[in-house]
């Protein structure tokens, strides 16, 4: 009860304070360059929450040799509570005694969240600790394998735009390797509606979903959802022998009344269909208010691959035939600018201007004529690609089958997420999969420096640090000199290709913005996953780095102690303590007195307050003797 009233009068208070908005800047210009800087760094660390929803996905239920894995590692030891809330409950309490070292729990196959009812599911997880944390999530069988990164709960929406592969059903009695998607709930009362679509698909087409059998076109709400519990959301096709490619619900909109974890995911594929060589697929999507205008991809890539020509046709080989692509709208009358260029020589190989995404859900593939037989001519996007969108955008890549376009090594389907500069950061930190029969291991990295000043760019970059399982950092110049050259043409951001190992924590710090993705193979199974972003707001934004707003005010205090946990200024004394946090949004939750809990800050719609640790004496008192008007 003491709680509940400290955090509604925290809530109170900040409500009530005088918020200054605007880019680093008060009326009494207090904010300097260094403070500045400060406060950028200390938002654009990578973004680690204590709470995570997290569920097994539908991987093809006839493979052999199963095997899921849940990968959690953090900066600084602490706690993980492994958690089935409406299931078996507390499963596992783990210590992580050592920074940036990883503990990793085994899930069972009968966990998968499978439904074909659209009913709720209890299989959910609950990941959580005393302190930040990472989680990834493995899925793996008899060659088929794939990963997702998870998403804290803090950094869930209510809007999403689904987006994954057509359906892969071999024939009408064949009830497996289903496409689709699916919803979790971390509160009580999560109402989810649907805005099903299918590209160049109709009512009449008899795709519908598996469960209600609602068809393309329709708006539908989904059974209400009691905390820690999920749908699935899948494809059939009605009267139909063949259903193989016929159904795709990419694009389809998915809102909320409360923030929910969206996962879009396809049993198993190959791509293109019919190439014979399938996978899993499965990606946590970030919300639309997370989604960016600027994305810079790499070209994905294994050892032992040769190009596979068609008749008289040359390929590059270190290009081969490229990776596919989709690029979703969240709103109507979207354009889109691509160009990719050669990873070695900077050529430009194609632009593509005025691409038109019409209506909300539409989406850009390339190449999206591919099929097997794969035709002379047909390449996908080839090295390293740059797409700018004059509206938010979400960015989807694709590893193509083993044997499309290429001969030998090890190849197979997977999708991740490409990060949006937006959320590019200061920190990222990342895990490989530990699946022993994954033999090979990735990570591309894009890292802004200069590209108008060779010795600055040199000084940005070599400060580019990467360290491995907690150990020293060392620079990422000294791993790959070749990223000082490796400019992405037209911008300042520079790309770096590291071969790593697996099962292994890897960290990422620099005094410049920095994304990075991790992925990998064995035999015809790959997997794939973002490292972890800034997940800052960019919804409201114009610009490519967030906002910082002041908010200051005044919080009463008991025994001379601030209530609802802020911080405790050594010097003040009375009734009230004056203080001034920088927070990412100004946009607070109404507080409701008769609700529990109280407050909830999922940074979709509260504010990530912001104090850096190396805040000098003197720049505090500043703060703290601010006045408030």
């Amino acid at each position: 009860m003491i709680k509940r009233i400290n955090l509604l009068l925290l809530l109170t208070v900040m409500l009530l304070t005088n918020v200054y908005a605007g880019n680093y800047k008060t009326e009494s210009n207090l904010i300097s360059k260094d403070l500045k800087a400060k406060l950028e760094s200390k938002l654009l660390e990578a973004q680690l929450g204590t709470e995570y929803f997290v569920i097994v996905p539908p991987n093809d239920p006839t493979a052999g040799t199963y095997m899921c894995e849940v990968y959690v590692g953090a900066r600084e030891p602490c706690t993980v509570y492994i958690d089935q809330p409406n299931g078996v409950g507390l499963i596992d309490a783990v210590q992580i005694t050592k920074p940036y070292s990883i503990i990793k729990k085994g899930l069972p196959r009968n966990w998968e969240i499978r439904g074909k009812d659209e009913e709720p599911e209890d299989l959910a997880l609950k990941i959580w600790s005393d302190k930040p944390i990472m989680v990834y999530l493995g899925s793996h069988a008899s060659a088929t394998a794939e990963g997702y990164m998870a998403l804290p709960v803090n950094a869930l929406g209510t809007r999403y735009v689904h987006c994954s592969w057509k359906s892969n059903q071999e024939s009408a009695s064949n009830d497996r390797f289903h496409t689709g998607f699916i919803v979790g709930a971390t509160q009580s009362g999560t109402k989810v509606q649907v805005k099903l679509r299918g590209k160049n698909l109709s009512a009449a087409s008899g795709c519908v979903t598996d469960g209600n059998a609602h068809k393309i076109g329709s708006t539908f709400t989904l059974p209400v959802m009691d905390e820690w519990q999920a749908i699935n959301v899948w494809d059939e096709l009605m009267e139909v022998s063949n259903t193989r490619g016929k159904c795709d619900f990419s694009g389809s909109t998915i809102t909320s009344n409360k923030p929910i974890a969206m996962f879009s995911i396809h049993e198993r594929t190959d791509i293109p269909l019919t190439t014979g060589n399938r996978d899993n697929l499965v990606e946590q999507l970030l919300p639309v208010n997370m989604w960016g205008k600027k994305h810079i991809s790499l070209q994905l890539r294994c050892t032992g691959a040769t190009p596979k020509p068609v008749g008289n046709e040359v390929l590059d080989p270190d290009l081969k035939v490229g990776d596919y692509f989709r690029v979703v709208a969240a709103e109507a009358s979207t354009n889109l600018n691509v160009k990719w260029w050669h990873t070695k020589t900077g050529e430009l190989i194609k632009e593509l201007k005025n691409q038109k995404l019409d209506a909300e859900g539409s989406f850009w593939e390339w190449n999206e004529n591919i099929s097997q037989p794969r035709q002379a001519g047909i390449l996908s996007v080839q090295g390293v690609a740059l797409f700018e969108s004059d509206k938010p955008v979400q960015v989807m890549q694709y590893c193509f089958s083993t044997g499309y376009g290429q001969e030998g090594g090890n190849f197979d389907p997977l999708m991740v997420i490409v990060p949006p500069i937006e959320q590019y950061g200061y920190e990222t930190i990342m895990q490989t999969s530990s699946y022993t029969a994954m033999n090979e291991h990735y990570i591309n990295i894009i890292a802004e420096g200069d590209a108008s000043d060779p010795i600055k760019n040199e000084e940005t970059l070599g400060k580019v640090t990467i360290s491995t399982m907690g150990g020293n950092y060392a620079k990422l110049v000294e791993k790959d000199e070749s990223i000082l050259k490796n400019n992405v043409p037209g911008t300042n951001y520079y790309f770096s290709g590291l071969t790593v190992s697996g099962a292994t924590t890897y960290a990422i710090k620099s005094k410049t913005k920095v994304a990075a993705t991790v992925f990998g193979f064995g035999n015809v199974i790959s997997y794939g996953w973002p490292a972890s972003m800034a997940l800052v707001e960019t919804s409201e934004k114009d610009t490519l780095f967030p906002q910082i707003h002041q908010v200051s005010g005044c919080v009463p205090t008991i025994d001379n102690i601030p209530v609802g946990g802020a911080e405790d200024r050594g010097k003040q004394k009375g009734k009230y303590h004056f203080f001034t946090y920088f927070a990412d949004t100004t946009n607070y939750p109404a507080p409701d007195q008769f609700a529990d809990p109280q407050v909830d800050l999922g940074i979709s719609y509260a504010p990530r307050l912001v104090i850096p640790d190396d805040i000098k004496d003197e720049e505090r008192e500043l703060l703290d003797n601010l006045s408030v008007s």
